[in-house]
């Protein structure tokens, strides 16, 4: 997939916009090593990790506050993905 568009309609079946935090933080995770990473694979656990590991990112830079990060961080992103 190119970009955060094609990536939100395949893996979510929704525009970039519409995307909930965790969502997006789950899609910028992928971008290190997509096939490592894929909720399709085996890696569900690193994928979580690198998911948590942006959220903080987002956090300590002031895109979302602690209270989102907490929520996000508690959502299973991977059920939410379709196949």
């Amino acid at each position: 997939l190119y970009g955060i568009g094609a990536a939100s309609e395949s893996f979510f079946r929704k525009p970039a916009r519409e995307l909930t935090i965790d969502e997006s933080a789950m899609l910028l995770s992928l971008l290190k090593a997509t096939s490592t990473y894929s909720p399709y694979g085996e890696n569900i656990p690193a994928l979580n990790y690198r998911k948590g590991m942006v959220l903080r990112a987002m956090r300590d830079e002031g895109y979302i506050n602690g209270t989102e990060y907490e929520k996000a961080l508690l959502i299973d992103t991977v059920a939410k993905v379709l196949p």
